[in-house]
């Protein structure tokens, strides 16, 4: 632990821990102390990435008393940052109790969570009261804090905190085999699929291999316990599968494989830089999307179906700026991937537009931590509860 009272970021897995990484570094700058945890494994081990290394990485305690007590009694945090959702309550009310003040960025309250929070408005309205500010990911999720019952003047609408892939970040693809009888190819990410879209990604992809013989997919599902399943679709439909993993253990021949599976946690963010095009999964089917800033931010114009409404904000950015374009189905997905790599747009233009939200996306970080900074120094050191009148009781 830091020898000064260091600001605790707590984030549920994958997506929050990188946030509070990339949040970290700001208040890093402002020589803050910083230390993470995370509630699931794989959580817990992105966590000891993507913080310095001098930052002690933990998980999260069980939500009960004692351990979440002990807890804050070991890191005497001088506050504690929740990313997104990470709403459990005896870790608000441990805090509360031990005076650490508490903050919520990124956060969010989708339409479909909101109509469970109304249910029980009297429990959040109580607890929820044991936070300092809520800096939320837009002016609707604003609202429907504000609608739960948590006063107006704790809440901001700032906009989307999401990571940014680093200059660095680039997983080196040396072990794959990038040359072929049609030179180097043109590389199609497919990430974070989910069940019953791998057919139609795959499906696309075949109906632009006479045109595009070059093209290659790397295709990356989202859970790890479906990477077998994934590589009977990919063999069903004509192909054989390589895989990662094999690649950094094998020499395979220099005969590119048409069809590349990701087996690898933690690496995704890393592979987009080397795409001409991405599609991002869950999207196609209900299951609410992923993130298409990684890809739109490493340079890749990126395709999404419907079902956006896990990442709304973030589809809407990525449309906005003309770095991404709504599918539907194979048909609507060849075409969209067709257009761009016939597309005299070069790669070029394409990352200046990406450079362009980069920087608005970084302005809205370094303006959440100056105002959280702000807002902690104003804070006296004893009796916050009792001098806003907030009671979880």
């Amino acid at each position: 632990m830091p020898s000064s009272q260091p600001i605790w970021i707590h984030g549920a897995s994958l997506g929050e821990v990188r946030v509070g990484g990339f949040f970290a570094e700001a208040l890093q700058r402002h020589g803050q102390a910083v230390i993470a945890s995370a509630m699931t494994e794989p959580g817990y081990w992105l966590c000891r990435e993507v913080h310095r290394e001098d930052t002690a990485c933990f998980r999260l305690p069980f939500d009960l008393p004692g351990p979440v007590g002990r807890a804050l009694s070991h890191c005497r945090p001088r506050a504690l940052i929740l990313v997104e959702t990470e709403w459990w309550p005896n870790l608000i009310l441990g805090a509360a109790a031990c005076d650490v003040p508490v903050f919520v960025i990124n956060g969010r309250v989708s339409q479909r969570a909101y109509r469970r929070y109304r249910l029980l408005s009297r429990y959040w309205r109580a607890l929820l009261s044991g936070v300092e500010f809520f800096y939320m990911r837009s002016e609707s999720d604003a609202q429907r804090l504000v609608s739960l019952g948590v006063d107006h003047r704790r809440v901001a609408a700032t906009g989307l905190l999401k990571v940014l892939p680093s200059p660095d970040a680039s997983t080196d693809p040396s072990s794959i085999p990038l040359v072929s009888e049609h030179g180097v190819p043109l590389v199609w990410v497919a990430g974070c699929t989910r069940p019953g879209e791998e057919p139609t990604v795959l499906s696309a992809f075949r109906s632009l291999q006479s045109e595009f013989p070059n093209l290659r997919l790397w295709l990356a599902p989202r859970h790890p316990d479906r990477f077998d399943e994934v590589s009977r679709l990919v063999e069903q439909a004509g192909y054989r599968p390589l895989r990662w993993s094999q690649c950094q253990k094998e020499s395979p021949d220099r005969t590119c494989a048409p069809v590349l599976i990701i087996d690898q946690i933690g690496i995704l963010a890393g592979l987009y830089r080397h795409a001409q095009v991405a599609f991002v999964g869950g999207s196609l089917k209900p299951f609410g999307g992923h993130n298409p800033l990684e890809p739109a931010l490493a340079g890749a114009m990126v395709f999404f179906g419907p079902h956006m409404d896990e990442q709304h904000d973030a589809a809407a950015l990525v449309l906005q700026a003309g770095l991404a374009q709504r599918v539907y189905d194979a048909p609507s997905l060849a075409r969209a991937v067709a257009d761009e790599l016939r597309s005299s747009r070069s790669r070029e233009q394409r990352q200046a537009q990406s450079d362009e939200l980069r920087d608005r996306l970084l302005r809205v970080r370094d303006d959440v931590a100056d105002d959280l900074l702000t807002r902690l120094e104003a804070l006296p050191t004893r009796g916050r509860q009792q001098a806003r009148g907030h009671s979880a009781a």
